[in-house]
């Protein structure tokens, strides 16, 4: 047997390229990006390409995790049953006497 790499048969490939797109098939609904280090399960090795599109692909996750899946995380939560539902400023009464609130007048 030679020394080195050997090259992998075309069903290996086949199987590898599935295995990756379905990697970021999942990922994409989840985290809103590919998943991280699909150039490993496509190519066998790390690429310079690929730890690029990593870092874009993290600096992305951690923007829409911290500033934009707040209402998708509430709507998880909403369908598995685990939402519970807490007050905001906007909802609590006014507790100042002569504020907008105690101005309107209601109509019988």
């Amino acid at each position: 047997m030679r020394r080195g790499k050997l090259k992998q048969f075309v069903p290996v490939q086949i199987a590898d390229s599935m295995w990756a797109n379905h990697g970021d098939d999942i990922s994409i609904p989840y985290s809103g990006t590919p998943a991280l280090k699909g150039d490993f399960v496509r190519c066998g090795h790390r690429t310079a390409l690929g730890v690029l599109a990593d870092g874009c692909n993290a600096l992305t996750r951690y923007y829409l995790n911290n500033f934009v899946d707040g209402t998708k995380q509430d709507a998880v939560d909403l369908l598995q049953g685990h939402y519970i539902p807490a007050i905001s400023r906007d909802m609590k009464p006014s507790s100042q006497k002569g504020s907008i609130e105690t101005k309107i007048v209601q109509c019988p």
